[in-house]
């Protein structure tokens, strides 16, 4: 087995730390030497190293890879050296070349210095460009913040959904087939290009219909698809397709438009420092999937209801008689862990938040030479303060508004703006 040889200063990955919030599955519930000593904010994901070896294996061969846990690397990960282990493929065929991964957003802060380690990667049969670009791949789709309500709470929601299509039964499909008597094959066919989301949730609507049901994604779930493109096949009781054929199909095009919208704006800021978070303006009863959607498309969630944390806005604001009263009285209620937001459209608004020391302070429908202004402002008097910036925030100006050197970038667009991608399903003869 060839070892790397592998020096912190010019083998380190620096990436910033993730903003979404940790899975419950990390590091510290592994059992595997070497011991891995880690602070609580120096957690890792185990997953993003699987999804490595999956990527390579999705994209750079076929039944010639096999997957060995190799050799220990390095990673410099939050300014401290964590050892790690990290799978890597064999490949026994002739050298590969580059695949095309499509877009790959980029990721502030990632350097990956590639001296002997390319040797490493070459006798392994693939290059090290390929493996930079499977890791920076793989980083986006992990670091991200997108994960699916739970089958108990995300059921009676598809429930109702089917029952309001279904009704007293399907008229057309009953006709004609007995239920669960004739197996049968369909394809999902994009038909324009864009962010496939939504799989899962399609998925468990056929399942729910009938639980044999074999949903197969051809185009991984957050992933481009193009015009033309199988995206799942699915196979089954074709009963249980026909009926959930609609559902399903007018979920994932809306989560896929959502998706695909948000990767737009994200793309947009990709190199700077700022990040996009969605709003609470979604549609009732679809807000924990939409947000699901922008996670997929590269956005932050935002808070998921009024219960998750503080925002005082414009009529609290006037409610309450003034920022002040606002803050005092809220902060001798909530419990300790909730943040405090504090929406402010002038430098005096911010300069009272500021004296009270919230955790947040958004900058509502600022010029861009005021949010200027208030932002050098806020980082002079504290710098532990995030700044946000939210109101009428479009393609064209969300780059120069990321600019200004604020930290979140709130806008209700990828959501209700977006456009559904079309898809359409085919039964097979």
């Amino acid at each position: 087995m060839v070892v790397p040889d592998l020096k912190l200063d010019s083998h380190a990955l620096l990436t910033r730390p993730p903003l979404c919030p940790k899975t419950p599955f990390d590091l510290h519930v592994l059992s595997i030497p070497p011991a891995f000593i880690l602070s609580q904010d120096q957690t890792l994901h185990f997953e993003v190293f699987a999804l490595i070896a999956l990527y390579l294996a999705e994209y750079l061969s076929t039944s010639a890879w096999c997957f060995n846990l190799l050799d220990a690397g390095y990673l410099w990960y939050n300014g401290f050296q964590t050892i790690i282990f990290s799978w890597f493929g064999r490949l026994s065929s002739a050298a590969l070349s580059r695949p095309s991964l499509g877009h790959l957003s980029n990721i502030a802060n990632l350097t990956f210095s590639v001296n002997s380690f390319s040797n490493f990667l070459a006798q392994q049969r693939f290059s090290a460009t390929v493996f930079l670009d499977v890791l920076q791949e793989t980083i986006k789709v992990v670091s991200n913040s997108a994960v699916l309500p739970p089958s108990l709470v995300l059921d009676p929601f598809l429930h109702g959904w089917l029952l309001e299509d279904i009704g007293r039964g399907d008229r057309t499909t009953n006709s004609l087939l007995a239920p669960d008597t004739t197996l049968g094959t369909a394809k999902w066919i994009a038909k324009a290009p864009g962010i496939v989301a939504g799989l899962p949730v399609a998925a468990r609507v056929f399942q729910l219909l009938n639980e044999k049901v074999s949903f197969v994604t051809v185009v991984a779930e957050g992933r481009r698809c193009e015009s033309g493109q199988v995206v799942a096949e699915i196979q089954g009781s074709l009963d249980a397709l026909l009926m959930g054929e609609r559902v399903a199909l007018n979920l994932a095009m809306h989560l896929s438009g959502i998706a695909t919208l948000t990767s737009k704006y994200v793309e947009q800021i990709a190199d700077l420092s700022a990040n996009l978070v969605d709003t609470r303006k979604t549609t009732p009863g679809l807000r924990l999937l939409e947000k699901y959607a922008t996670a997929l498309g590269g956005a932050i969630n935002h808070r998921m209801g009024l219960d998750d944390a503080v925002m005082i806005k414009d009529n609290h604001i006037a409610a309450a008689g003034g920022i002040e009263k606002a803050i005092t009285r809220i902060r001798s209620q909530i419990p300790y862990p909730l943040t405090i937001e504090v929406e402010t459209e002038s430098l005096e608004q911010v300069k009272e938040a500021l004296q009270h020391k919230v955790d947040i302070i958004m900058l509502d429908n600022m010029p861009l030479d005021m949010m200027r202004e208030a932002v050098q402002l806020i980082h002079q008097q504290d710098s532990r303060i995030k700044i946000e910036a939210s109101g009428n925030v479009t393609l064209e100006t969300i780059r120069a508004v990321a600019q200004t050197g604020i930290d979140y970038i709130s806008s209700s667009a990828p959501i209700t703006q977006s456009k559904w991608l079309d898809l359409s399903m085919r039964i097979l003869p």
